[in-house]
């Protein structure tokens, strides 16, 4: 299986657009990932959801505001546990580029705490990938698509993988798998 690190780049650009959900179907895993900073060509890093936060987005499913942190909504305080809203321990967005211009569908996102647990999410068609199960910090991730493994370079504290993978967040970049 080949192996490779994730190389990350920053592209410092406004952030203007409005939250909202992938077009679409909203069938596939509810699992995910981002893609942040940098240029593809030319193309100007995509910030759409990035400023989403709890009370100012709207959306359901799978293919929720993809790029948006999921975990600062899905998390104890923001819902009622009787609407039978879940509280992730993960979340986020795969794209396909570096730019974040769309979704990679059916990537598989592993996760691994620090007591040896590993979770095993696939990607919706939006990118969007989630899990309930619990999860000790710090936690390490990789992405595998069509038998490529893409390992993340270091050990985190969160599971909101969109906090730090978007445009200009502490990762230098939105998650990406081509």
């Amino acid at each position: 299986m080949h192996r490779s690190i994730l190389t990350l780049a920053l592209l410092a650009l406004p952030l203007s657009l409005a939250c909202g959900d992938k077009e679409g179907d909203d069938t596939g895993t509810s699992d995910g990932g981002a893609t942040d900073g940098g240029t593809d060509g030319g193309v100007e890093c995509d910030t759409t959801n990035e400023d989403c936060g709890p009370g100012d987005c709207e959306g359901e499913g799978a293919n929720m505001l993809p790029g948006s942190d999921c975990v600062a909504c899905h998390s104890p305080g923001n819902f009622e546990e009787d609407e039978g809203d879940a509280f992730w321990t993960a979340a986020g967005t795969v794209f396909v580029d570096d730019v974040g211009s769309d979704g990679k569908s059916g990537a598989i996102v592993r996760i691994t705490d620090s007591t040896g647990s590993t979770v095993e999410l696939a990607t919706s068609s939006a990118g969007n990938f989630y899990t309930t199960d619990p999860l000790v910090p710090p936690l390490s991730a990789e992405v595998e698509v069509e038998g490529v493994v893409i390992e993340m370079g270091t050990e985190v504290e969160t599971g909101a993988c969109n906090s730090c993978h978007k445009c200009e967040g502490d990762a230098g970049a939105k998650l990406y798998a081509p």
